[in-house]
Order: C-alpha cells, then sequence, then structure tokens
C-alpha cells in the first residue's frame, strides 16, 4: 500500500478537501510505504513524493498511483495499486470525511490485502463478488473507529485495541497488511480551520500493522536528516519494500498494531491476539500451540483411521483454501488473433491463475485443487525456472525441470480436458549477474541480506516474471510403472536407505555395510578387496563417475519437451506453496530433530520453524514475487488449513520411519495419493528452489569453481551477501 512523508505544505489547498463525504478511492490490493516525518523542522523535506516512491512501488501495482497530503502538510500517502476487484481500478488511499456536528473525522486508509468471497460457514466480512474489498474494510474501521470514541475511548493504546480486535472478529478469511491515518479537527463557528493552529486538531494518529501470520510485507525502519547546522529531523518510513539500501531495515511483527500520535510524538503497539481472542484459528506463537507430552513419545497411538480421517479434513480444508484464491477473479482479454493452444484450437481466453512449479508435492497438489475450481475453459500456467551457465540444454538436468516435466504429464493424463501450459523459463547466469537485476533484488530482500537469501530471491524473482517458452509437445515414454520404494535400512538406529543387492543379503545401507565388514580383515588376517562388496563397494575412478557427459540429454528421465514457443503468462494472481514444509513437518532438518531427539525434538523443530515463518520467508518472498505484478497466494496459509495443522499432532502430519521422502509430510502425500490420484509427486523428497533450480550450482562453479562449488557454497550459506552498488 502506501506511504506517508513528512513534506513542505502545499502551495494548492486542493490537495486536501472539506468534503462531507466519502471519497471513492481504493481498490483490493495495492503497495507502497508509509513516511512520517517530526522533529524541529517540518518543512525541510520537500520534494515530490510521487516521483521518490513510484520506482519503488509501482512494479507490485502498475494499474494505478495515488498520492494524498495531509491538511498540515507532515503527513503524505501513497499508494499503487493492482486491481483484482471491480471492472476498473481505482486508487488508493482510500480516504472518508464526515462531519458530525462541529467535529470533522478525516479517516484515510491503505490496504495490502485480499478479503476472500467467506463461505456460508464462515462469520466475517463477506465481500461480494465485484466488490472492492478496501472500501468495504474502510467503511468497517471508520464505523468502529467512530462508534468508539463517541463511546469515551480516546487513548491512543485503547484505540489500537479497537481497530484490532474489528480486524480480527470481522477479516476471519483475510490476509493483508494495513496503514491508517485518523483525524478528529475541530471546525468553527465560520465553518473553516487554521491549519497552523495544533489546537483545533484533537485526534491525529497513524496506525499500522499485518495480519497475525504475516502474509503480506511490512518492513520500517528510521532516519535521521540534518536539515540545519542545529536542525535535525527524525523520519519513520513504513513500507511494502525497502525504500533505500541503507541498513535499518527490519519486518513488522504479525499480529500486532503499532499506533504513533503525532500530537505528542509517541508510538506504542497492542496486540491483535490477546485474552479476548478466542477464536480457533490461532497464531504462530500464541498460546494454541500442540503441547508436547513426553510421556507419550512413540506413534503407537497413531492409527491409521487417525491418518485417514485427517487426510480428508487436510483435504477439504485445502480445496477450500485454493477455491478461495483462483475464483472470483477478473476475466482477462482473450488471446491475440491467430494464438492457437496445444491441442491446435484457437485459444478464446487467457490464464488468470499461475502456479510456481518446481513438479514436487506442494505445487502438484495446488494445481492438481485449482483444476476442481477454474472454469474449464480457462488455461492455467505452470512457471518453471531452471539456470544454467553456457548450454541451455544444461537447464534440462536441474531435478526441479525433471520433476515438473514428470509431474506435468501426470497432470495432463489425468485431466485431458484441460490445457495445461508448462512455462519453462532458462535463466543464464550472465542474467542474474547484471548489476540492475542485482540492485532489484537486494533491494526487494531487505532486510534479509544472507547468500541463501539472495539465491532464494533470485530464483522466485526471474520465475514470477512467467517470460519462457511454452511447451507444445513432449517426449512422452511408453507408460512406466512406478519404481518400487526404497526400503529404510535394517539397522535400528540408521534412518538411511538402505540397498537389497548388498553382500549381507538385505536391506542395509553403505555406512553400515561398511562399518560391518571392519573386524573382518583381522579375522581373516588380510585386507580385504574393495569391491568386496558388489553394491557398496568403491569403484575405480575410471569407471566413469565423473566423467563429462557428452549429451546433456543423455541424463533425463526420456520426458523433454521437443516443440516450444515463446510466451509470457498473463496471469495476474500467483499461486505458491509457501507454509506447507512448516506447517506439515517437511524440512530434512525435521527428520534429524527426529533421529537426534525423538519425536520431541520433532515436535519443537516444527514448532521453531511455524514461529520464525513470518521473518525468515514470508515478507521475503511477497516483496521478491510481487514486484512482477502479480499478487502471491499461499493455499497452505489459509487460516484454516493452519489453524487444522496447528491443532494436529506432528505425529500424524508426519511418519518418520517411513524413508526420507516419504515420511515427511506424509499426511499430504496420503492426500496426493488417495484424493488427488498424483503418483509421481507423492513419492518426491522436498528440494530448496536454489538447488532445484541449478541456482546454487551454477553460482558455485562461477564464483568457486567447479571442483569447489559445492563446498564453497556450503561454508557460505548463511553469510551476509555482501553487494555493492557500483
Amino acid at each position: 500500500f502506501d506511504s506517508a512523508r513528512l513534506l513542505r505544505r502545499p502551495t494548492s489547498p486542493s490537495s486536501v478537501g472539506d468534503e462531507d463525504e466519502d471519497e471513492t478511492l481504493g481498490d483490493d490490493r495495492a503497495s507502497g510505504a508509509i513516511e512520517e516525518f517530526y522533529g524541529e523542522e517540518k518543512d525541510a523535506a520537500g520534494g515530490n513524493v510521487d516521483a521518490w516512491f513510484h520506482p519503488f512501488l509501482s512494479a507490485r501495482g502498475p494499474d494505478r498511483t495515488g498520492c494524498r497530503f495531509s491538511a498540515r502538510a507532515d503527513l503524505a500517502v501513497f499508494g499503487s495499486v493492482l486491481g483484482l476487484r471491480g471492472p476498473v481500478p481505482t486508487y488508493q488511499p482510500r480516504r472518508i470525511v464526515r462531519t458530525v456536528e462541529n467535529l470533522r473525522h478525516e479517516f484515510v486508509l491503505c490496504w495490502n490485502g485480499e478479503c476472500y468471497v467467506g463461505d456460508a460457514d464462515v462469520e466475517g466480512l463477506n465481500v461480494g463478488d465485484g466488490r472492492c474489498d478496501t472500501e468495504a474494510v474502510a467503511e468497517l474501521l471508520f464505523e468502529a473507529v467512530l462508534e468508539g470514541f463517541y463511546a469515551s475511548i480516546n487513548n491512543l493504546v485503547e484505540f489500537m485495541a479497537v481497530v484490532g480486535k474489528t480486524l480480527e472478529k470481522h477479516l476471519v478469511v483475510a490476509e493483508y497488511a494495513f496503514f491508517l491515518h485518523h483525524r478528529i479537527v475541530v471546525i468553527d463557528d465560520e465553518g473553516e480551520n487554521d491549519d497552523n493552529t495544533d489546537g483545533r486538531i484533537l485526534i491525529d494518529r497513524l496506525y499500522y500493522g499485518r495480519d497475525g501470520w504475516g502474509r503480506r510485507s511490512l518492513v520500517r525502519a528510521t532516519r535521521t536528516t540534518t536539515s540545519a547546522p542545529d536542525k535535525k529531523l527524525t523520519m519513520v518510513l513504513v513500507s511494502s519494500m525497502a525504500l533505500d539500501n541503507g541498513d535499518g531495515w527490519e519486518e513488522v511483527h504479525p499480529g500486532r498494531v503499532y499506533g504513533i500520535d503525532l500530537l505528542s510524538n509517541t508510538s506504542t503497539r497492542q496486540e491483535l491476539f490477546d485474552d479476548w481472542y478466542n477464536m480457533d484459528i490461532p497464531r504462530p506463537g500464541g498460546d494454541t500451540r500442540e503441547k508436547v507430552d513426553d510421556n507419550h513419545d512413540d506413534q503407537d497411538h497413531v492409527d491409521g483411521k487417525m491418518r485417514e480421517e485427517a487426510s480428508v479434513k487436510l483435504f477439504c480444508l485445502l480445496d477450500q483454501a485454493v477455491k478461495r484464491r483462483v475464483t472470483h477473479l477478473p476475466t482477462m482479454p482473450a488471446c491475440p488473433s491467430g494464438t492457437h493452444d496445444i491441442h491446435g484450437n484457437l485459444s478464446l481466453s487467457s490464464s488468470t491463475v499461475a502456479i510456481l512449479f518446481s513438479g514436487g508435492l506442494d505445487c502438484t497438489c495446488i494445481a492438481a485443487l485449482s483444476h476442481r475450481h477454474v472454469p474449464s475453459h480457462q488455461t492455467i500456467d505452470l512457471i518453471n525456472v531452471s539456470f544454467y551457465k553456457d548450454d541451455v540444454n544444461t537447464a534440462l538436468l536441474s531435478p526441479d525441470r525433471k520433476a515438473a516435466l514428470e509431474s506435468y504429464e501426470e497432470l495432463c493424463r489425468l485431466h485431458p480436458k484441460r490445457q495445461w501450459n508448462l512455462i519453462l523459463v532458462d535463466v543464464p547466469y550472465t542474467d542474474v549477474t547484471q548489476i540492475h537485476v542485482q540492485r532489484r533484488i537486494h533491494q526487494l530482500l531487505s532486510p534479509a541480506d544472507t547468500h541463501m537469501d539472495f539465491n532464494v530471491g533470485c530464483a522466485l524473482w526471474f520465475a514470477a516474471q512467467g517470460k519462457g517458452n511454452l511447451v507444445l509437445e513432449t517426449t512422452t515414454p511408453p507408460c512406466r510403472s512406478p519404481s518400487p520404494p526404497r526400503k529404510k535400512c535394517i539397522r535400528p538406529s540408521c534412518q538411511r536407505y538402505g540397498d537389497s543387492s548388498c553382500i549381507f543379503g538385505t536391506s542395509i545401507c553403505r555406512g553400515c555395510c561398511i562399518s560391518l565388514l571392519k573386524p573382518i580383515p583381522k579375522f581373516l588376517g588380510g585386507r580385504l578387496p574393495l569391491d568386496f562388496c558388489p553394491c557398496h563397494g568403491r569403484k575405480p575412478s575410471s569407471s566413469g563417475r565423473n566423467r563429462r557427459r557428452s549429451d546433456p540429454l543423455a541424463a533425463l528421465s526420456g520426458i523433454h519437451p521437443i516443440r516450444t514457443r515463446p510466451y509470457t503468462s498473463p496471469a495476474r494472481v500467483l499461486l505458491t506453496g509457501m507454509g506447507a514444509d512448516e506447517l506439515l513437518g517437511g524440512y530434512a532438518r525435521h527428520r534429524t530433530a527426529f533421529v537426534r531427539g525423538g519425536r520431541s525434538s520433532l515436535r519443537s523443530e516444527v514448532q521453531l520453524d511455524r514461529d520464525r515463518l513470518w521473518r525468515r520467508n514470508l515478507g521475503r518472498d511477497d516483496r521478491v514475487l510481487s514486484d512482477s505484478g502479480r499478487e502471491v497466494r499461499a493455499p497452505f496459509l489459509d487460516d484454516e488449513v493452519a489453524g487444522f495443522c496447528q491443532g494436529t499432532s506432528v505425529d500424524v502430519l508426519t511418519d518418520m520411519s517411513l524413508p526420507l521422502g516419504q515420511g515427511e509430510k506424509e499426511l499430504l502425500r496420503r492426500v496426493a495419493k488417495k484424493n488427488l490420484g498424483l503418483a509421481v509427486c507423492a513419492g518426491m523428497p522436498k528440494r530448496a528452489i536454489q538447488f532445484g533450480s541449478r541456482l546454487a550450482k551454477v553460482a558455485g562453479e562461477e564464483q568457486f569453481g567447479k571442483k569447489n562449488s559445492a563446498g564453497g557454497l556450503r561454508g557460505k550459506g548463511t553469510a551476509r551477501h555482501n553487494f555493492t552498488l557500483n
């Protein structure tokens, strides 16, 4: 949404307006910044706010931008809008002015959020199809604040509680970040005010915050500027993204309302969730988190019936979450004349929904669920990104590309009447090293600044552009029976995969095999040959292990595109699998915690990931993905889905007795196989996007050389990403 900044007094009074009616200046999705100055000097900031903020925020909201000044010229609000509701996008900020007796109530709202059309069984603000949710939220908050004022609520903290309770009572199915400016001005007998007289203003306050999960980005920073040798200004910036390259930016904590009193220059905050909060949808870190019972540190009490009932519940909730996010979208214009779909038919419509598609479990489930609710005549875009250094054919070797092609083939086989648009985004590493690209990504990531953040953000940023090659035809191999699942090593303390071709004649891993072989040479009085075990024995280096492949396609599983054409996704809604691993226990470190400390350690590790999800992932990913002019929606972070995961035992969500790639997110894998018919992705292990897209590998080879690339990246994976703007 939004920006606010202390400015020079406007030369024209038309920038304020004294109407006694609502001004329609809202839309459903906006991005921006709030900036506020207070101090001894009030006209030193000056300048053109619109020109200053436009380069930063216009990409997030490409349809319209708006800027509004306050009456005293100490505050300005800027908004850039991505229109997703109504026939014509309208401006933000949304301003409401109402006069009651001798008081004029001025109310300005900037809204970066989405109030989904509610279900019949979900209470809350039900925004009808085609209605702008910014208008609905503005009216809701205005009436609540007005009612609170006439109920003798004047304290800043009390007003913050009114705002917080109103949001949580009515915005049950919503995700948002917001900024609110509330001012009450006394009107004199002549109906005019002296804007220079602070005594005529009873209340002049700012409020801002984000939802309990932190699904929409909101960052803040403070700056001190010197306008004269003895004059200093304190500048408070709150924005959807960092507005400069300086340090000091931080994520705004979710689930809180922050307030600033412009008359007294004081600031405070109020928890959105307090003792009065008794809803069924908990926030991360709240009192409703799963209680760990160390007396039942086993899974004997978790039977198949419990998992079956939980999988049905998860399927229903996830299905509704996807439905909310893919329906009631504006109809996109038809494709250009002469454009044909993959079946050779003339395209009559464009995609309204795109999915970040790695071919893994999370995104493939979202794709299959989207098919259930997206109109059958519309296409669904599946965006897959891969990086290469010299030869574009090596992009086909990335794990995510192989998985995407296989899952794409399965979706086409299960739903042949749907047109699936698989978009292959192949990015040369030279594009990553361009100064303007690094500058942009670096600023979007702030305050995140590690190597891992840069690699993840870079992959997401290029994928979100949606510009690549549309797959028209692939080499489809004959129907293949799925490979048998790998069995876990038989040794009780081991969690690695075993191999039945081992010399011991049973399922055992290489490490355990070598450990069992160690005493044999002492008993025989000699050394064993290197290849004593035909499965786990050491092979000579000439066996071809490190031999370079002359044909990159030789390493493919049998599916690769043979006919493509350039294509750019027109979809404005981008679905992602964010939050699935944190909520359902899908990371490799969850298995590590289980091996080291049992199920109590696993529960603690999963809850830790949930608690820090807003700080490590959500704000960063929202800033990077929204820079493409698309709105990011994460069905797994739906309030009902997240509440279900929080209230369900981790022992039900996972089954770490199963091998890698089966026990993590076991409940979701069950949904994929039994409810959605997805067999390919149900057996795929978790793979981070920077590794699945080969960006980490290509970057490591470029920076550290081919031999030391992996070690160099592992050694610096959490180091700060130093980037100098030349």
